[in-house]
């Protein structure tokens, strides 16, 4: 079987491998450094993941850390990291990476891919094959597991889709191509059907540019991996495999894989890039779950703002400058029906925006505090102290200070941008949640008011405070 890698295994990413590896795909977790719980662990991690009041566990998923300098080539790729983390924590297995592999980028919003592109894979000869996905399954981290060694326990608390859209490289291409001229294509030894005479039975193949997504997507055929996309050693071998395993039946229904031609893709996903961009800075900013929304006149009016913005930047880069049509998904109207479903069906949820302000502050210790430990260290270590920030601080405090906002909201804004739309909305929010991130890191933001005792009897603001610190140890 093909060994999968995963870069970022978060929730996310910790979801979709607990899957593959229960239909005994082999795994390989690839680790930040600082991730030092692992580190006096086997060679080997489990995982256990809670549905429906049922914790199941699977074990042998094998991992290593990012800079320890392996030069095993990567086959397949699972990328689970934050939008903003993808091209940096890709530098480092560039070498490991090369036109025969293929990489799923798993991810919120929108101008990764090309980003990627741009930094990492400037050479079209030499880039991987992609799968975009996105997902709207709800998983969370509860602990750190019940058995050791372990990469933690998460809860599948919220059941949704695993949405796929195909960039094949040239390399592919080229070998589909190969293979036009054919009626037919014998599959290799390992999937071929045994026919009740014995015999092997040959596989129909749409591989002509008129008949296969794949080569034109512009076609309105639904992508077919045995007509589409057949196995061809080594052209087609780590993107037929991939995409077979995330379309396996048991995958499909756990996680509800689909694979939708690449139009498809993009529209769904420029709808849920325009629910979070409503949604998710809002929570972030108020600091609340999704159902604190429901009803607030002024969350419809910022909503409706964004859809707004949104869906007249989608028609300018669809070549569409008088809008589109009533019934398209991506109207002004249908992003703000589908804004008030998802914000109706979540309201029990925190968004993933929210989740990481909250992280950030609780966490928090401020970059100054952060920057002085690591100047007694240089000088402890007899280095040279300059003055200004090192590349590991430069990378902590962008680390710190970042959220998804420039990927979602953000990417909204420069669409409009390069097609002269105005988007103050999205512009505003962006803003905002860069400078609470910003408030947050430098510790900037002001203390709770100290209660009047004189106002109030010592004995109710005793119980103020006691019910406010069974509340602060409850979140």
């Amino acid at each position: 079987m093909l060994r999968i890698h995963c870069l970022g295994p978060g929730s996310v990413g910790s979801l979709v491998c607990f899957h593959l590896r229960s239909q005994s795909y082999p795994i390989s977790f690839i680790l930040r450094t600082s991730q030092s719980q692992h580190r006096q662990a086997p060679s080997s991690l489990s995982l256990q993941l809670d549905r429906d009041s049922l914790t199941r566990s699977v074990s042998g998923i094998d991992y290593e850390f990012i800079h320890a300098q392996h030069q095993q080539p990567i086959e397949s790729l699972l990328v689970t990291t934050k939008a903003h983390q993808v091209s940096r924590s890709l530098q480092p297995l560039l070498h490991r990476l090369s036109r025969f592999s293929t990489v799923i980028l798993l991810h919120n919003g929108l101008g990764v891919i090309e980003e990627v592109l741009e930094r990492c894979f400037p050479h079209s000869d030499s880039r991987p094959s992609f799968i975009l996905a996105n997902t709207s399954h709800g998983v969370h981290k509860i602990d750190s597991g019940d058995s050791q060694p372990s990469h933690g326990r998460f809860c599948h608390s919220g059941i949704g889709d695993l949405k796929l859209g195909v960039l094949p490289n040239q390399t592919v291409l080229d070998g589909l191509a190969e293979l036009g001229n054919q009626g037919h294509w014998y599959p290799c030894s390992d999937e071929l059907e045994n026919t009740s005479e014995g015999a092997w039975t040959p596989q129909p193949l749409a591989l002509s540019a008129d008949s296969n997504p794949l080569i034109k997507p512009s076609l309105n055929i639904p992508p077919n991996l045995d007509q589409h996309l057949p196995h061809l050693q080594p052209q087609t071998h780590t993107l037929h495999h991939t995409l077979a395993a995330l379309l396996r039946p048991e995958i499909v229904e756990a996680l509800g894989t689909k694979w939708l031609t690449l139009p498809e893709f993009q529209t769904s996903a420029l709808v849920k890039l325009t629910v979070n961009a409503a949604i998710n800075p809002i929570t972030a900013l108020l600091e609340t779950r999704n159902e604190a929304l429901a009803g607030e006149g002024a969350f419809q009016q910022l909503a409706n703002g964004v859809c707004r913005e949104a869906s007249a930047a989608f028609a300018l880069q669809a070549s569409q400058p008088n809008g589109f049509s009533l019934d398209h998904p991506l109207t002004e109207s249908n992003l703000l029906r589908q804004v008030r479903q998802v914000q109706r069906a979540t309201g029990a949820n925190i968004s993933s925006m929210c989740a990481d302000v909250r992280k950030l502050a609780s966490n928090r210790t401020p970059y100054r505090s952060k920057r002085s430990r690591l100047r007694k260290k240089n000088i402890r270590e007899s280095k040279e102290w300059s003055g200004k920030p090192t590349e590991e601080e430069e990378e902590m405090k962008e680390e710190e200070e970042q959220t998804e906002v420039e990927y979602i909201n953000g990417y909204i804004s420069r669409l409009g941008t390069k097609y002269g739309l105005l988007t103050p909305v999205n512009d505003c929010l962006s803003q905002l949640i860069k400078l609470k991130t910003s408030v947050i890191v430098t510790d900037q933001r002001l203390p709770p008011l100290k209660r009047a005792h004189q106002a109030l009897g010592n004995d109710v603001v005793q119980e103020q405070e006691e019910e406010e610190g069974e509340r602060s140890r409850n979140l």
